[in-house]
């Protein structure tokens, strides 16, 4: 079965208010992502993801608000 549209975009809304995303960046702004449960392997390619495009749309800083238990070691080390 394949999950219709509106759940995507569903989806795609919740993790995006969950993280925190920012739309617009530039040399004057801190781009933010904030993690408020245990790390895995999505919130960690989520947030490399985050950082790498704060460097490449030249962010002033990069900041992560993370309130978590702990999670994956790989997941927390990739992040790292």
């Amino acid at each position: 079965m394949k999950p219709s549209f509106s759940l995507l975009v569903a989806a795609f809304l919740t993790v995006a208010v969950a993280f925190g995303v920012r739309a617009e960046i530039g040399p004057n702004t801190i781009l933010s992502v904030r993690v408020a449960d245990a790390i895995n392997p999505v919130q960690a390619d989520f947030i490399t993801q985050q950082l790498a495009r704060a460097n490449a749309e030249g962010a002033r800083a990069f900041l992560i608000e993370i309130d978590t238990p702990g999670g994956l070691d790989t997941s927390m080390r990739q992040i790292i």
